[in-house]
Protein backbone atom coordinates (compact mmCIF):
# COMPACT_ATOMS: atom_id res chain seq x y z
CA UNK A 1 0.00 0.00 0.00
CA UNK A 2 0.90 3.37 -0.36
CA UNK A 3 1.46 5.40 2.91
CA UNK A 4 2.01 8.59 3.88
CA UNK A 5 2.83 9.18 7.30
CA UNK A 6 2.50 12.57 9.39
CA UNK A 7 5.44 13.12 11.45
CA UNK A 8 7.56 9.84 12.00
CA UNK A 9 10.72 10.96 13.47
CA UNK A 10 9.65 11.28 17.48
CA UNK A 11 9.19 8.44 19.22
CA UNK A 12 7.50 5.70 17.41
CA UNK A 13 8.11 6.50 14.16
CA UNK A 14 11.61 4.91 13.84
CA UNK A 15 10.26 1.91 14.75
CA UNK A 16 7.21 2.27 12.59
CA UNK A 17 8.92 3.14 9.19
CA UNK A 18 10.87 0.54 8.72
CA UNK A 19 8.36 -2.10 10.10
CA UNK A 20 6.43 -0.74 7.10
CA UNK A 21 8.94 -1.24 4.55
CA UNK A 22 9.68 -4.45 5.33
CA UNK A 23 6.44 -5.74 4.80
CA UNK A 24 6.34 -4.32 1.41
CA UNK A 25 4.61 -0.65 1.76
CA UNK A 26 5.66 2.33 -0.15
CA UNK A 27 6.01 4.74 2.70
CA UNK A 28 6.18 8.74 2.92
CA UNK A 29 6.83 10.71 5.47
CA UNK A 30 5.93 14.67 5.72
CA UNK A 31 7.28 16.59 8.65
CA UNK A 32 8.84 20.56 8.93
CA UNK A 33 11.73 19.02 8.03
CA UNK A 34 11.50 16.88 5.52
CA UNK A 35 13.86 14.09 7.18
CA UNK A 36 13.25 10.11 7.59
CA UNK A 37 15.38 7.52 8.94
CA UNK A 38 14.47 5.03 6.30
CA UNK A 39 11.76 6.42 3.76
CA UNK A 40 11.30 9.06 1.05
CA UNK A 41 9.89 12.31 3.23
CA UNK A 42 8.59 15.45 1.78
CA UNK A 43 8.99 18.75 3.74
CA UNK A 44 5.24 19.41 4.71
CA UNK A 45 4.03 21.72 7.95
CA UNK A 46 0.77 19.95 8.97
CA UNK A 47 -0.60 22.56 10.24
CA UNK A 48 -0.14 24.75 6.67
CA UNK A 49 -3.40 23.32 4.91
CA UNK A 50 -2.50 24.16 1.28
CA UNK A 51 0.68 22.26 1.29
CA UNK A 52 -0.86 19.44 2.78
CA UNK A 53 -3.30 19.34 0.24
CA UNK A 54 -0.78 19.72 -2.42
CA UNK A 55 1.38 17.08 -1.00
CA UNK A 56 -1.37 14.67 -0.58
CA UNK A 57 -3.14 15.15 -3.62
CA UNK A 58 0.45 13.97 -5.32
CA UNK A 59 0.96 11.31 -3.07
CA UNK A 60 -2.49 9.52 -3.72
CA UNK A 61 -1.87 7.54 0.08
CA UNK A 62 -4.26 4.72 0.75
CA UNK A 63 -3.13 5.15 4.26
CA UNK A 64 -2.57 8.03 6.25
CA UNK A 65 -0.47 7.68 9.15
CA UNK A 66 -1.29 10.93 11.80
CA UNK A 67 1.55 10.09 14.27
CA UNK A 68 1.27 14.02 16.00
CA UNK A 69 -2.33 15.67 15.83
CA UNK A 70 -2.29 17.01 19.06
CA UNK A 71 -4.84 19.17 18.55
CA UNK A 72 -8.56 19.77 17.07
CA UNK A 73 -7.06 23.00 14.67
CA UNK A 74 -4.35 19.95 13.48
CA UNK A 75 -7.40 17.26 12.67
CA UNK A 76 -9.91 19.87 11.18
CA UNK A 77 -6.83 20.88 8.70
CA UNK A 78 -6.55 17.36 7.79
CA UNK A 79 -10.39 16.91 7.78
CA UNK A 80 -10.74 19.18 5.30
CA UNK A 81 -7.48 18.44 2.89
CA UNK A 82 -8.48 14.93 2.76
CA UNK A 83 -10.90 13.12 1.32
CA UNK A 84 -13.54 10.98 3.71
CA UNK A 85 -14.24 8.07 1.23
CA UNK A 86 -13.81 4.28 1.35
CA UNK A 87 -10.84 4.49 -0.53
CA UNK A 88 -8.90 5.78 2.50
CA UNK A 89 -7.65 4.81 5.97
CA UNK A 90 -7.33 7.14 8.57
CA UNK A 91 -4.81 5.80 11.55
CA UNK A 92 -5.05 7.80 14.27
CA UNK A 93 -2.23 8.17 17.10
CA UNK A 94 -4.22 9.22 20.46
CA UNK A 95 -3.55 8.26 23.94
CA UNK A 96 -5.47 6.63 27.05
CA UNK A 97 -5.37 10.13 28.57
CA UNK A 98 -8.71 10.62 26.94
CA UNK A 99 -10.47 8.35 29.31
CA UNK A 100 -12.31 9.80 32.27
CA UNK A 101 -9.72 8.56 34.97
CA UNK A 102 -6.99 10.93 33.51
CA UNK A 103 -8.76 13.83 34.25
CA UNK A 104 -9.76 12.30 37.80
CA UNK A 105 -6.04 11.69 38.18
CA UNK A 106 -5.32 15.49 37.46
CA UNK A 107 -8.40 17.15 39.63
CA UNK A 108 -9.39 18.22 36.73
CA UNK A 109 -12.47 15.74 36.12
CA UNK A 110 -15.33 15.34 38.44
CA UNK A 111 -17.48 12.55 39.53
CA UNK A 112 -16.63 8.94 40.69
CA UNK A 113 -13.32 7.47 40.19
CA UNK A 114 -13.63 5.19 37.10
CA UNK A 115 -13.04 1.47 37.31
CA UNK A 116 -9.48 0.08 36.01
CA UNK A 117 -8.49 -2.18 34.15
CA UNK A 118 -10.22 0.77 31.72
CA UNK A 119 -12.08 -1.09 28.44
CA UNK A 120 -12.58 0.92 25.13
CA UNK A 121 -16.29 1.69 25.51
CA UNK A 122 -15.70 3.16 28.73
CA UNK A 123 -16.48 6.81 29.94
CA UNK A 124 -14.45 9.73 28.42
CA UNK A 125 -13.35 12.82 29.62
CA UNK A 126 -15.68 15.37 29.53
CA UNK A 127 -13.91 19.27 29.71
CA UNK A 128 -10.44 19.35 28.25
CA UNK A 129 -7.33 18.15 30.42
CA UNK A 130 -4.56 20.26 32.14
CA UNK A 131 -2.80 20.53 29.12
CA UNK A 132 -5.44 22.50 27.77
CA UNK A 133 -6.06 23.13 24.32
CA UNK A 134 -2.45 22.38 23.14
CA UNK A 135 -2.68 18.51 23.85
CA UNK A 136 -6.39 17.65 23.03
CA UNK A 137 -6.68 14.05 21.84
CA UNK A 138 -10.21 13.72 22.96
CA UNK A 139 -11.44 16.54 20.37
CA UNK A 140 -9.34 15.21 18.10
CA UNK A 141 -11.35 11.81 18.28
CA UNK A 142 -14.31 13.11 18.32
CA UNK A 143 -13.24 15.19 15.17
CA UNK A 144 -12.12 12.35 13.34
CA UNK A 145 -14.82 9.72 14.40
CA UNK A 146 -17.30 12.62 12.52
CA UNK A 147 -15.76 12.86 9.07
CA UNK A 148 -13.34 9.74 8.19
CA UNK A 149 -15.22 6.48 7.09
CA UNK A 150 -12.65 4.47 8.06
CA UNK A 151 -10.92 5.35 10.76
CA UNK A 152 -8.48 3.55 13.33
CA UNK A 153 -7.73 5.21 16.67
CA UNK A 154 -5.04 4.00 19.07
CA UNK A 155 -4.93 5.30 22.32
CA UNK A 156 -0.91 4.80 23.50
CA UNK A 157 -0.34 4.34 26.67
CA UNK A 158 3.55 5.72 28.80
CA UNK A 159 5.75 4.96 25.57
CA UNK A 160 9.73 4.39 27.31
CA UNK A 161 12.16 3.40 24.92
CA UNK A 162 15.00 5.55 23.39
CA UNK A 163 14.91 8.45 22.51
CA UNK A 164 12.74 8.71 25.60
CA UNK A 165 14.53 9.52 28.82
CA UNK A 166 11.84 10.84 30.94
CA UNK A 167 10.60 7.33 32.02
CA UNK A 168 14.20 6.00 33.59
CA UNK A 169 15.98 9.20 34.34
CA UNK A 170 14.91 10.13 38.17
CA UNK A 171 15.65 6.36 38.79
CA UNK A 172 18.75 6.29 36.70
CA UNK A 173 20.32 9.64 38.19
CA UNK A 174 19.37 8.46 41.54
CA UNK A 175 21.49 5.18 41.40
CA UNK A 176 24.29 7.58 39.54
CA UNK A 177 24.91 9.30 42.91
CA UNK A 178 27.41 8.59 45.46
CA UNK A 179 24.66 7.44 48.08
CA UNK A 180 21.98 5.22 46.08
CA UNK A 181 19.25 6.78 47.66
CA UNK A 182 15.87 7.82 46.50
CA UNK A 183 12.97 8.88 48.59
CA UNK A 184 9.70 7.93 47.65
CA UNK A 185 5.98 8.37 48.50
CA UNK A 186 5.00 4.80 49.88
CA UNK A 187 1.51 5.69 48.24
CA UNK A 188 3.24 6.22 45.25
CA UNK A 189 5.83 3.21 45.15
CA UNK A 190 2.23 0.85 45.31
CA UNK A 191 0.65 2.67 42.36
CA UNK A 192 0.92 1.92 38.67
CA UNK A 193 -0.22 2.85 34.89
CA UNK A 194 0.03 1.60 31.55
CA UNK A 195 3.00 1.29 29.61
CA UNK A 196 4.68 -0.29 25.93
CA UNK A 197 7.62 -0.12 24.71
CA UNK A 198 7.82 2.26 21.38
CA UNK A 199 8.67 -0.81 19.25
CA UNK A 200 5.48 -2.38 20.36
CA UNK A 201 3.42 0.74 19.69
CA UNK A 202 5.14 0.48 16.32
CA UNK A 203 3.59 -3.40 16.00
CA UNK A 204 0.57 -1.97 17.04
CA UNK A 205 0.31 0.60 14.74
CA UNK A 206 1.38 -1.59 11.29
CA UNK A 207 -1.41 -4.05 12.09
CA UNK A 208 -3.88 -1.35 12.10
CA UNK A 209 -3.26 -1.20 7.89
CA UNK A 210 -6.14 -1.83 5.82
CA UNK A 211 -9.06 -2.23 8.25
CA UNK A 212 -12.42 -1.04 7.12
CA UNK A 213 -14.79 1.61 9.12
CA UNK A 214 -14.08 2.27 12.81
CA UNK A 215 -12.25 0.43 15.22
CA UNK A 216 -10.59 2.00 18.64
CA UNK A 217 -7.65 0.24 20.29
CA UNK A 218 -5.82 0.50 23.79
CA UNK A 219 -2.65 -0.55 23.55
CA UNK A 220 -0.02 -1.20 26.51
CA UNK A 221 1.36 -4.10 28.31
CA UNK A 222 -0.53 -6.97 29.76
CA UNK A 223 1.15 -6.57 33.15
CA UNK A 224 0.92 -3.85 35.13
CA UNK A 225 3.92 -2.71 37.02
CA UNK A 226 4.32 -0.32 40.05
CA UNK A 227 6.09 2.60 40.16
CA UNK A 228 8.62 0.50 42.87
CA UNK A 229 8.61 -2.41 40.34
CA UNK A 230 9.77 -0.05 37.26
CA UNK A 231 12.02 2.04 39.55
CA UNK A 232 13.97 -2.06 40.83
CA UNK A 233 13.16 -2.81 36.55
CA UNK A 234 15.40 0.71 35.77
CA UNK A 235 18.26 -0.09 38.57
CA UNK A 236 18.81 -3.58 36.69
CA UNK A 237 19.04 -2.35 33.84
CA UNK A 238 21.43 0.27 34.82
CA UNK A 239 23.12 -2.24 36.41
CA UNK A 240 23.84 -0.94 39.96
CA UNK A 241 22.18 -1.28 43.02
CA UNK A 242 19.63 1.40 45.06
CA UNK A 243 18.43 1.99 48.14
CA UNK A 244 14.47 3.33 48.11
CA UNK A 245 13.78 5.24 51.20
CA UNK A 246 9.66 5.06 51.99
CA UNK A 247 8.80 8.53 53.31
CA UNK A 248 5.24 9.51 53.61
CA UNK A 249 6.33 13.22 52.98
CA UNK A 250 8.14 12.37 49.97
CA UNK A 251 5.82 14.47 47.17
CA UNK A 252 3.81 12.38 45.28
CA UNK A 253 4.62 13.42 41.25
CA UNK A 254 1.65 15.72 39.76
CA UNK A 255 -0.25 15.86 42.90
CA UNK A 256 -2.06 13.10 41.65
CA UNK A 257 -5.00 11.67 43.05
CA UNK A 258 -3.77 8.12 43.38
CA UNK A 259 -6.85 6.71 44.34
CA UNK A 260 -7.80 6.83 40.67
CA UNK A 261 -6.04 4.10 38.95
CA UNK A 262 -5.04 4.85 35.36
CA UNK A 263 -4.28 1.07 33.49
CA UNK A 264 -5.93 -0.07 30.79
CA UNK A 265 -7.43 -3.39 28.78
CA UNK A 266 -5.83 -4.69 26.25
CA UNK A 267 -7.83 -7.53 24.92
CA UNK A 268 -9.31 -6.11 22.40
CA UNK A 269 -6.42 -5.50 20.05
CA UNK A 270 -4.77 -8.60 20.95
CA UNK A 271 -8.31 -10.41 19.97
CA UNK A 272 -9.01 -8.52 17.26
CA UNK A 273 -5.36 -7.76 15.33
CA UNK A 274 -3.28 -10.90 17.02
CA UNK A 275 -1.46 -8.18 18.97
CA UNK A 276 1.36 -9.54 21.60
CA UNK A 277 4.39 -7.86 22.57
CA UNK A 278 7.41 -8.67 20.62
CA UNK A 279 10.34 -6.56 22.28
CA UNK A 280 11.97 -7.49 25.83
CA UNK A 281 11.25 -4.85 28.87
CA UNK A 282 14.72 -5.32 30.09
CA UNK A 283 16.42 -5.25 27.15
CA UNK A 284 14.93 -1.67 25.80
CA UNK A 285 15.93 -0.29 29.01
CA UNK A 286 19.06 -1.09 29.01
CA UNK A 287 19.30 0.00 25.35
CA UNK A 288 18.04 3.34 26.68
CA UNK A 289 20.23 3.91 29.44
CA UNK A 290 23.87 2.76 27.41
CA UNK A 291 22.37 5.45 24.67
CA UNK A 292 21.70 7.96 27.62
CA UNK A 293 25.33 7.25 29.14
CA UNK A 294 26.89 7.62 25.23
CA UNK A 295 24.90 11.18 25.36
CA UNK A 296 26.67 12.26 28.54
CA UNK A 297 30.03 10.77 27.25
CA UNK A 298 29.87 13.19 24.41
CA UNK A 299 28.49 15.86 26.08
CA UNK A 300 31.51 16.25 28.95
CA UNK A 301 34.33 14.95 26.32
Amino acid sequence: MKIAVIGGTGLIGPYLLPRLINSGHVVTCLNRRGTSSCSSAVSCDRRDGNRLRAVLKDLEPQVVIDMVPYTKEDAEILCDVLDSGPEIQVIAISSIDVYQAYGRLHHTEPGDYQKCPIKEEDALRQQLSFQGEDYDKLNVEKTYRLHFENLSILRMPAIYGWPDQFRVKQYYDAVSKENRTLRMNPEFAKWGFTRASAQDCALATSLSIGQLGHHVYNVGEEELLSEEEWCLLVWEACGRNGKILYDKDAPIPFDADLKQGWHVDTTKIRSELGYSEESNRIEILRDTIQKMQETEDAITS
